[in-house]
């Protein structure tokens, strides 16, 4: 990996914060009122949409694929994120596979071989958590 391979590496956390901050603020304006910890209100929404991991509802998960593009079902409120990963670039010797004995390598869940370390898959995955979010019917589903 060149040299600058972390020059433009940003996102995670600190991205998504400032956003669903914002998403936050929509929703407290459009029920007049503060709503306190929003978590199991927005897994209850993904549970009414998905289903359960044990019991999840296949043909919503294939409505609201994010593959699908703007082909994607308009009353999703979470779009299933199924394609990527999130390797990104590393350095060190823990959990970063670096083939060439290069400054940098990508992060893996193997120092000895690259394995990727997060993909995405249908449903819930620490790639993309829920997914992403379509804000208009995230705030009009909102109780």
């Amino acid at each position: 990996m060149p040299i600058n391979a972390f020059f433009n590496s940003a996102g995670g956390t600190s991205f998504t914060a400032p956003q669903f901050a914002s998403i936050q603020a929509l929703i407290n304006q459009k029920s007049g009122a503060p709503q306190g910890n929003p978590n199991p209100i927005i897994y209850n929404l993904y549970r009414s949409q998905f289903g359960t991991p044990s019991g999840p509802n296949t043909a919503e998960l294939a409505d609201c694929n994010a593959s699908k593009g703007k082909d994607v079902c308009d009353s999703c409120i979470f779009h299933d994120v199924t394609a990527g990963d999130n390797n990104v670039p590393c350095y060190g010797t823990n959990n970063c596979y670096d083939p060439s004995a290069d400054e940098y390598g990508v992060l893996s869940t193997s120092d000895t071989q690259l394995k990727v370390a997060y993909p995405a898959h249908t449903g819930w995955d620490f790639t993309s958590g829920l997914g992403s979010v379509n804000v208009t019917n995230l705030v009009n589903a909102w109780p």
